[in-house]
């Protein structure tokens, strides 16, 4: 139990507000005894759509952030006044913007998951939240294609991109090399050409 542990706690809740199926974010500083060992971050990259804008910011007991201020500060320059004017209003002004994302993530998350699961050999899992899907390709490992031999996660992704332009992340860099990651964070003329090309790419194996 991390109760009894002295250990520090970092949670990433960068996707707090994109869930989907009435799920619920629940953050694990709001439990009263690991409060003041946890340090939350989070940023308006993800739920703001503001990637590029680079504010992040971080929240917990109130000598550690100011330990980490104190390195930040010679390490790192600030964010830009702009940056900083444009995140105060997102996160302070009334909007129904986020809503409205979420719903359209959700639309082209059920279309993708359905999408990759009609393919043979693709099982896919349903998402709760954020804009990914992570699928096992891993009946494809020992296929070939003019050489080119699917062997495992990073293979897969490499064929996908030499062969037909598809950029996908290897599930290795996150724990599980049968698996690879793909966004939906597009639209949906993009996804339906991104499927065509996996498509096309997965029937010239053998």
């Amino acid at each position: 139990m991390l109760k009894d542990k002295n250990i520090y706690i970092i949670s990433d809740e960068i996707y707090e507000k994109i869930v989907f199926d009435g799920e619920k974010h629940f953050s694990i500083g709001s439990i009263d005894y690991l409060k003041d060992r946890t340090i939350t971050v989070n940023g308006v990259s993800k739920a703001y759509a503001m990637t590029g804008w680079r504010i992040g910011y971080a929240g917990g007991n109130a000598e550690i952030i100011k330990l980490a201020r104190n390195l930040q500060s010679h390490s790192t320059s600030n964010a830009s006044s702009i940056s900083q004017a444009a995140t105060l209003a997102a996160l302070t002004e009334e909007s129904n913007e986020i809503e409205d994302m979420v719903e359209k993530f959700k639309i082209r998350r059920d279309y993708i998951y359905e999408s990759l699961n009609k393919i043979d050999g693709i099982q896919c899992p349903l998402p709760k939240g954020a804009f990914y899907v992570f699928y096992d390709v891993s009946s494809y490992y020992g296929k070939h294609m003019n050489g080119y031999d699917i062997k495992d996660s990073s293979t897969f992704c490499n064929y996908l991109l030499t062969e037909q332009n598809v950029g996908l992340v290897p599930g290795v860099a996150f724990g599980n090399d049968n698996c690879v990651r793909m966004s939906y964070a597009c639209s949906m003329e993009e996804l339906n050409d991104g499927l065509e090309r996996i498509t096309k790419a997965l029937n010239k194996l053998n």
